[in-house]
This record gives structure tokens, sequence and C-alpha cells, in this order.
């Protein structure tokens, strides 16, 4: 087996020599440098030496020089294997060492092989009878050409370190990116500056993909002066920064390499002229700058494709892999500080969206005022999208119209035409669907029809709608506009509907806060209504009061009360408001005459938006009168199930007449009705006021109590706390001197008296337990319903003696409820005979409820508490038993601690020796006051 000496200071390299040679067959020696290659080849000659070139102690020149010069050495074949000298006169000079070959590393493992195995051949075939002298004989001229071969490397070595340091200066620069302030636009900058200067290359351009657009946009330039870049805009007629190459096409050559995120290198630099978005602008440069070649490398982050950078360089060069390596190292650290400034730049975004959503959500939830909550919401979305114009239109499901209720940047002639729109003749559940989520706009034929009608009017080429709404209804839409070609800045749209969503809550509480108000202004105005009602007697005067009221409240010109003449069956004009009134009044209707004389007659409302589309209108009212009625409101007047007249008002102000009006006006017609009865009826009124001021404050009385019950137990967590406390004040409520409160035991099924009052020691014994379905208790008990009793000695479902033979008689028995469950019974009872009427069991109820929480909330603390006591005495134990290996003292301490806690005088432990099977056979511990009891096996 052939012998092959390996000089290689590299461990990698002579481990990579050492599996390749031995693989092919060879028996391999190593040495780390030349003075230990020769002082092994003196030792035991090899059959043929491969040395390195750059090695420390003594290079492989010097190696080679003094294995020539050794007679035991010359004529071993000698071959030269370097990555660092690679020029043709770094070969030269090697050869003229006599040297037999000379191979660079980047030759291919089996070529390389291939090529040793020539030199064995022709050493064998004596090819090397007569060794390779060298031609640098003379030691002057070896040394100078020795010199000039290390001055090359070394200036080789320092421009390669300056190229580094660049390099890795640039490297710096994108790092810093990742840990210093983020910007994503100052990011890609400082990436195309640091790596031109770094690679040396003419210029750099950034393209960043924008995913959304499907486009790849040029986003940074380095290595150019700014008069440079003017120049080029100036030549392309456009900003550089507007330059974007469509990534769905996929024609260009840019594209192709961000669509497959490999990189692409050419030495000609024409292939990226042939762009039709980019070819422009580097095909002036290439004219301006000379440009030859250039590198394409995609910007990726985990598979992600982020971009491109494009890197051009002046000379015409293919790059080698070498050189290709800083270029990528650059592209994936660029990539990731991209992403980073993306992400940051996302997470910002984020913030500022969530801050506008908080916002939204603080301004609905401290107002009530529709007005401001709109144009508060309003103001923070198009802040947020950066948009100066937009508007919110509410919908008004009963007249199909929508409504601009808030506006912001619109022309004034928008605003003023954007009163009512009618929705008529669109389909609401169709728009509903339409905008079921917020909607993205780019053009005005696919806008909603809300939106057409502004950006048609306002010249608008974009917009976002934002549907409100709340329990599934469309109560509105935001839009907001963009009048540019710019694209929106958009928000997520989960937030969109996020924000549509709150604003759509908030606009429906506005509104039912709204109707609230409008309700508590129609009982206002129905007190005082009714206070001037109360205050006279005078049928004329009360009825003009009212009438005028009424017109005011509805808004309406005029109005007037009419009363039913009994004999003749007209309608005869009692009290007007409005122009014409005096005209009126007096005037009468035939029967059935009218719409007045129709409503008199059917005894139902209406309401005429038009009375000249009503059959039933009767003008002659209007020829008397000189007044011209347009729409109507009319109501009966009924008093004791008869129509005794009509109250009617005409033409609303503003809008029309609407349902809730008619409800209002038949409120009032009530009242007026009311007022006519009021002269007969004022007696019985008084009366009848007078009885309703008492019980009120009886049931006030009663409120106050249930309310300081329901204070008294919610204080306390100690059950014979709350039951005697509410036994005190039920009693006192009632009037009553005797009761008490059972609790349920669900193990035994039966009742427990835990409180009582007022019962003799004989009572208290026989109703201390009740089963469950006995007697009229355990009923109360078993139904969850309350039994009242008027004398309980003759009711048969008292089954106990001593309560028949008792004092006792009227009697009531109510549960106490928690959670839906029966947990006990509240009796109350008196000694003699009083009713119970439905007031007071409804109210001892109520307070069985309140008071069976209050017991179930202490047994749960109770429940809790044993528990917790439990547990901490389990814990104790515990570490009793692991505080020593001593059982005697083990076992006193543990007893002690269980007997201290439990509050026993006495305690005993009880066990059986291990190898014992029966209980009869028993130690006792060595403990004081210790107790045997045979079978027992516990502590006591």
């Amino acid at each position: 087996m052939l012998r092959v000496l390996i000089v290689e200071d590299s461990e990698e390299g002579r481990y990579l020599l050492q599996a390749l040679l031995q693989g092919s067959g060879y028996e391999v020696t190593m040495a780390t440098n030349g003075a230990e290659a020769l002082e092994l080849a003196r030792a035991d000659p090899p059959d043929i030496i491969v040395s390195d070139i750059m090695m420390p102690i003594m290079d492989g020149f010097q190696l080679c020089r003094e294995w020539k010069r050794d007679e035991g050495l010359r004529t071993i074949p000698f071959v030269f294997y370097t990555a660092a000298y690679t020029s043709p006169q770094d070969q030269e000079f090697a050869l003229s060492l006599g040297a037999d070959r000379f191979i660079t590393k980047t030759t291919e493992p089996n070529a390389f092989v291939e090529m040793l195995r020539q030199v064995i051949r022709e050493h064998e075939a004596g090819a090397f009878a007569v060794p390779r002298e060298p031609t640098v004989g003379e030691e002057p001229v070896y040394l100078r050409e020795y010199s000039e071969r290390l001055v090359r490397k070394l200036e080789e070595k320092v421009a390669e370190l300056e190229r580094a340091n660049k390099q890795l200066e640039a490297l710096r620069v994108v790092t810093t990116s990742l840990i210093g302030p983020i910007s994503l636009q100052e990011t890609l900058q400082a990436i195309a500056e640091s790596t031109s200067v770094a690679l040396g290359a003419a210029f750099v351009s950034v393209w960043v993909v924008d995913s959304e657009e499907k486009v790849l946009r040029l986003s940074a330039l380095g290595g150019l002066p700014a008069e440079r870049v003017m120049a080029i805009e100036e030549a392309m007629g456009a900003k550089v920064t507007d330059v974007a190459i469509s990534l769905v096409a996929g024609r260009s050559v840019l594209a192709g390499v961000a669509l497959s995120g490999q990189p692409f290198f050419a030495p000609d630099a024409a292939a990226i002229v042939r762009d039709a978005a980019s070819g422009k602008m580097y095909e002036s440069l290439r004219r301006e700058m000379g440009i030859e070649s250039l590198a394409l490398l995609p910007l990726k982050v985990e598979g992600q494709i982020l971009g491109l950078m494009a890197c051009l360089f002046a000379q015409r060069r293919e790059l080698d892999q070498e050189e290709r390596q800083p270029l990528k190292t650059f592209a994936r650290q660029a990539g990731l500080a991209i992403e980073r400034a993306r992400l940051y730049e996302e997470a910002e975004r984020r913030r500022q969206e969530l801050a506008v959503l908080h916002a939204i959500v603080a301004t609905v939830s401290h107002s009530l005022e529709l007005d401001t909550i709109l144009q508060e919401a309003l103001k923070h979305v198009l802040e947020a999208m950066k948009l100066e114009a937009g508007l919110i239109m509410l919908i008004n499901e009963e007249t199909a119209t929508a409504r601009l209720a808030a506006h912001r940047g619109l022309s004034p002639a928008v605003i003023e035409e954007g009163g009512d729109i009618d929705l008529s003749s669109v389909a609401l559940d169709n728009l509903a669907e339409q905008l079921d989520a917020p909607l993205i706009v780019k053009d005005v034929a696919a806008a909603p029809c809300l939106a057409q009608i502004v950006m048609r009017a306002e010249g608008l080429q974009s917009c976002v709608s934002i549907p409100l709404r709340a329990k599934g209804r469309l109560l509105g839409v935001i839009d907001a506009f963009s009048y540019g070609p710019s694209p929106l800045r958009l928000l997520d749209v989960q937030l969109l509907k996020a924000i549509g969503d709150q604003v759509g809550v908030a606009i429906e509480n506005a509104q039912l806060f709204a109707e609230a108000q409008r309700r508590v202004d129609e009982l206002v105005f129905l007190n005082e209504i009714g206070q001037i009602l109360s205050s006279t007697l005078k049928l004329e005067q009360v009825l003009t009061i009212l009438m005028d009221q009424t017109a005011t409240m509805l808004d309406a010109e005029a109005g007037s009360v009419s009363l039913l003449d009994e004999e003749s069956g007209e309608l005869v004009f009692m009290v007007a408001a409005g122009p014409q009134a005096d005209k009126v009044k007096g005037l009468r209707l035939p029967p059935g005459q009218g719409i007045a004389g129709w409503v008199a007659r059917e005894g139902q409302p209406a309401l005429v938006p038009d009375v000249r589309e009503d059959p039933r209108w009767y003008s002659q009212v209007d020829l008397e009168t000189g007044f011209v009625t347009r729409s109507l409101l009319c109501v009966p007047l009924i008093a004791k199930n008869r129509v005794i007249g009509v109250v009617q008002v005409l033409n609303k102000r503003t809008g029309t007449f609407s349902e809730y009006d008619l409800s209002l006006l038949s409120s009032l017609a009530t009242v007026a009705a009311t007022a006519l009865e009021n002269a007969w009826l004022y007696e019985k009124v008084r009366t009848f006021s007078e009885e309703l001021e008492q019980r009120v404050e009886e049931r006030t009385s009663e409120l106050l109590t249930l309310h300081t019950i329901a204070a008294t137990v919610s204080r306390s967590l100690d059950l014979g706390t709350i039951v005697n406390r509410a036994l005190e004040q039920v009693l006192a409520l009632m009037g009553c001197r005797a009761g008490g409160f059972y609790l349920l035991d669900l193990k035994t099924d039966q009742l427990h008296l835990v409180a009582h009052q007022g019962l003799g020691e004989e009572l208290i014994r026989a109703m201390a337990r009740v089963k469950v379905g006995h007697g009229i208790v355990g009923l109360v008990a078993s139904k969850g319903a309350p039994i009242v009793v008027e004398d309980i000695s003759t009711d048969p479902r008292t089954l106990v003696q001593e309560i028949r033979d008792s004092d006792l008689r009227s009697f009531a028995a109510v549960p106490l409820q928690a959670a839906g469950q029966v947990v006990g019974v509240m009796v109350i009872g008196d000694f003699q005979k009083r009713p119970f009427n439905r007031e007071d069991t409804a109210l001892l109820t109520a307070i069985g409820h309140q008071i069976g929480v209050a017991v179930e909330n202490a047994r749960l603390y109770a429940r809790v508490r044993e528990e917790k006591s439990r547990m901490e005495l389990l814990y104790d134990v515990g570490q009793c038993l692991n505080a020593s290996l001593n059982l005697g003292e083990v076992l006193r301490n543990s007893l002690s601690l269980v007997t201290s806690r439990l509050g026993a005088q006495r305690g005993s432990i009880l066990f059986t020796d291990a190898d014992l099977t029966e209980y009869n056979t028993l130690t006792i511990a060595a403990i004081p006051e210790a107790v045997f009891r045979p079978g027992r096996g516990v502590v006591e």
C-alpha cells in the first residue's frame, strides 16, 4: 500500500484529505507544517508528498526547496495542493523549485485523486528516476522570487481584509438595524448604502414585495448621489420610488427572482435593462456609470420572500462562489432587518388601531348623546386611516330612509343635499347583506348605494364602508373616502368590524336612551296634564289647557276636542287651538261624517298622512273656517266603555305624524275622557286617592323592611345570627307574636327548628323536627309553595296534637329557597285570627328568598371553613410525621396535635403489628394516658 505524507496546517483540510486518500486505498501520514514534515520524512520516507503552501514555521515553498536539496528525499514526487497561491506566477515559481505537480484546492476530489495516481504511475515508470532539478538555483534568486510571492500574497490578504472590513462594517450597519430604533424606510436605505460600499458595487437597489397589490416596489437606492437620482428621475419622467414591477405576469427578471426565491448572477447587465418597469432607470445608469454585471438576491425570512436586492458592478465579471457568499450573507441579514422593521411597523400600526378602538369605546361608554358619539367615532376612524372625508348615515327601517347624522371634510353642497335619502326603491335586506362586513371599494360602481350617492357628487374615487350593527340589525354605515388615486390606508377588517359593532351598540344605546327620555318626557307631560286636571273642575278651562299642551307636544299647527251629543249623535267642537280656533268652536259634524265622525262611530283611532287621499275626508269645516288641513291624527274619547267624543290634531310642522304620535295622543285622549268624568267622580277619586296613599305607605314600609332584612342577612355569614335577626324583623313587620325558622337536613330529609320566638317549651319540643311532606311545614318544603291558614287548630293538615291544643290560630309558612332549591321553611303566627292577604304572602315569599340565599351562603361559608380546618390539620399532622424518625415522639406529637385541634381532653392511637393478621392481638403505643380498645385500629 502506497504511503502518502500530507502536509496541511488546517485540521479540517487534513481530515478531508485523509478521508479521501484512505478511501482511495492509500496509507496516510500527516504533518502540520514543513519542519514537521521533513522530520517525519527523514525518519520514514513516504512514497509521495502532498503539501499546502501557506503554513506556519516552514511554508510549502521552503519545504519543497529543502526536500529537493535532501539526497534521501529529492527523488520522491512532490505535489503542491493549495487554495491561497493560485495564480500562474505562483504555479511557475512552485515548479521552478522542483515540484512535480501544482494542484489547486478547487479541483474536484475525483480529479485530484486521479492526478495523484498519474504522478505515482509516472514515478513507477521511471519518469522521476532523474529528479526534477530546481531552476532557481542561486540563493539570491530564490529569495527574490520567494519574497515577491510573499509580498504579492500579503497585498492580496490586505486587500481581502479591507474588503472583509467593509463587509463587516456593512453587516454591522444591517445588524444594528436589528437592535436599534426601527424604521422600515431607514432600514432599507441603510442596507442599500452599506451594501454598496462593502461590496464595491456601483449602486444597490432594494425592492420590497407588496403582497396586497402583487407588485415589487423600488424602495431604496444606495451608492448614488442625490443629483444622480434626480437626473434619473428626469430621464424616466417619474419618481424612482414610483417604479413597480408586476408579480402576476412574471416576465421580468426581477419578478422572476422574487417569485422563485433563487439568486440571479449575470456578467452582462443587459438582462435587467430589458425589464419594462425598471429598464429606463437601469439603462440610464448603465450608460452613465458603465454598469456591466449584476447580482439579484432574494431577501427571505423563513422561506417567505420579502423582496430582493439588486447589486450592479462597473466591471464585467463572473462572480465566483467566494464572491457570491458575502452577497448572500448581506441578503440574509437584510431580510431579517426588513422583517423586523416590518413587524415593528405592523405592531405600531396595531397599537394605533387598538388606540382608535379604545378611544371609540371610551367615547361611547362615557356618553349617551348620539351626536357626540357619532362625531367622535368618525373623527377617530378618519385619523386612524389618514383620511379627511367621511360620513355616518343612520337607517330608519320604518320610513325606509337614511339620514346624514355626522360628516367631516365634505363640501357644503353634499351636506345640504344629504338630508333624508329615500331607500324605498332599495331592498333593505339586500343592503344589509351587502354590508355584512366592512367593504373596501375602489370603484364607484361597486360601492353601496349610500356611498355611491356621495362619491358621485363629490368626485371621490375610493372608500371603506363600515356597517354599524346591533343585535343583527343594520343601523347605519360609516363611509371613509379618498379623493385621490392613492390607495387607502386600510385598518384590519376585524378591527373595522369591531369598531362598527361598538358604534352600533352605542347607537342602539343612545337611541334607547333617547326613547327612554322621550318616554320620560311623555310621562312628565301626562303628569303635568294630570296635575292640571286635578287642580280644577271647570271643564272648558281644563280642555283648553289640554288642547294647547297637546298641540305643542305633537308639534301640530292646530287641534280640537269634540264631544258627542247623545240626543242628535252629532260631534260638537267644544275647544280648539291654532289658527281659526274661534271659528271652529261650536261647529257640528253630522253623525258619522268625515274622519272624526268615523272615529267616533268605530271607536278606533286614525292616522291620515294626506287627507286628500282619504275618502272619509269632510272638507266642509275647512271651507267654513278657511283653515287648510293636510294631515291629521284623530282618537276617540272613551269613558266607561263608551265613546263620548274625539280629539284631533292637524298638520305636523316638521315631518309627518308617526305611530308614536298616535300612541301619545291616545294617552292624552284617555286623560281627556277622564277629565270629563271628573266632575261627578271627584269625590270618589278623592276617597280612592286617600286609600291609595295609605296602601302606598304600607307597601313602602314593607319594602323598606324587606330592604332592611336583606341588608341584615347580607352583613353576616353566621347562620344563627342570620335567622335570629331575620325572625325579629319579620315578626315586627307582620305584627305577629310567634314564629320560627326550619332548616332542611338533606341526609335525614327532615326539617329542624333552628330559631324560634314566642313559642312555649311544649310547642318547641313538638315542632322541633318535621318530616318533609308531613304537616303544613313539611308540605311547604316538599312543594316549594307558601301555605296560609286562618285557624291552624282546625286545619286538617295540622298533624301535631300539641299545635292543635295550643293558642296559635293564624299561621303562615313560606319556603326558604336558594338557587331554585328549598333549604328551609319560615313560619309566623299569631294567637288570634288574622287574615294573611295576597300582598302579605308575596312579601313573606320575597323575604323567604332573601333569607334562603343568606342561609345557603352561610352554609357554604361554614363548609369552606370546616374544609380549611381539616386540610390544615392534615397538613400539620403530615409535618409531625416527617419531623422525626422516633416512633414514640411522632405518635405523641401527632396525637397531641389532633386532640388539641379537635378540642378533646384525651386521645389514643391503636395499631397492629405488621406481621399480625388479626385485630385481637395489638401492641399499645408507649403513650401516656393511651387507651386500648381492641378492634378499632384508629386514632381517637
